[in-house]
């Protein structure tokens, strides 16, 4: 039997790779978690993880979209995300 994740200690792993991802660029895409964090026990953990009032200290969306790169969005749109100004937050 597997072990599942609780929401908490993805959100948690995934706010970390936020913080790499920004510490390499400026901006941020759900591409770009991929790969970096586990997928989540459930799927609409991804779009909880934006609304989550730790992300949003840390970036803010740009008014951005761009094409998902990965086979299963096929294409569909992703916003872009900038990372925060210390004056920002």
């Amino acid at each position: 039997m597997a072990l599942e994740t609780t929401y908490e200690e993805w959100v948690s792993g995934a706010l970390a790779a936020v913080d790499a991802v920004f510490a390499e660029q400026d901006t941020l895409t759900a591409d770009d978690l991929h790969g970096r964090v586990e997928e989540p026990d459930h799927p609409n953990w991804w779009g909880a993880l934006f609304k989550t009032p730790e992300f949003k200290r840390t970036a803010r969306w740009c008014g951005e979209c761009k094409n998902s790169t990965r086979k299963g969005r096929a294409g569909s749109m992703i916003r872009v995300w900038r990372r925060r100004q210390l004056t920002e937050r």
